[in-house]
């Protein structure tokens, strides 16, 4: 998305750099105030980069459970590493969810309730909200407002019960896989 205004374009290929201007016009069927359209940008660009965040850290887990799950196979012969990465394997899913779900209003989507949320509930109601953001040259609702903030809120304690997993538990099970000469998990 873009508004509508005026802007420089750059092209930079085979070390040479051309510049164009482009002004991008408003639909003139689209009766929408600039400072509408502003506040939907504002909404979608947070939206979008909540989305990216959180299928980053999604990917991250589903890294670091491929390697708890090498490593468990190595550490077969050890009862307190197994132990160790098989309860580090189990709070990573926990936190990570199941794939699935999702959706806004009548598709699926809730506000969120006191229970803690896994990294793919919040992207997938983090999408959904951007959908409905997206979805009409128009400003935000009040709703997909109100939405965006809970949602943004239930993903902040989920980010930090992740980023504690990463660091915390981790380095426990790293601490572990170094004393019998294994690789130690990345967790970033």
């Amino acid at each position: 998305m873009a508004l509508p205004g005026k802007y420089m374009v750059k092209l930079t290929a085979a070390g040479k750099t051309m510049s164009a201007p482009l002004e991008i016009k408003m639909d003139p069927r689209v009766k929408t105030s600039q400072a509408d359209l502003e506040r939907q940008f504002a909404l979608a660009s947070k939206l979008a980069a909540s989305v990216g965040e959180f299928s980053a850290a999604t990917q991250r887990s589903e890294d670091l459970r491929k390697q708890i799950a090498a490593q468990s196979k190595e550490a077969e012969g050890n009862a307190e590493l197994k132990a160790a990465l098989d309860e580090l394997e189990k709070k990573i899913s926990g936190v990570t969810g199941t794939a699935g779900g999702g959706g806004f209003g009548g598709f699926g989507l809730t506000a969120p309730d006191d229970k803690p949320k896994t990294l793919r509930q919040v992207s997938a109601a983090l999408g959904g909200l951007l959908g409905v953001v997206e979805s009409a040259d128009a400003a935000p609702t009040s709703d997909a407002s109100r939405s965006s903030e809970a949602w943004e809120a239930a993903g902040k304690a989920t980010m930090q019960q992740w980023n504690a997993l990463q660091t915390t538990e981790a380095s426990h099970v790293n601490a572990l896989l170094e004393k019998v000469h294994l690789k130690p998990l990345k967790a970033n």
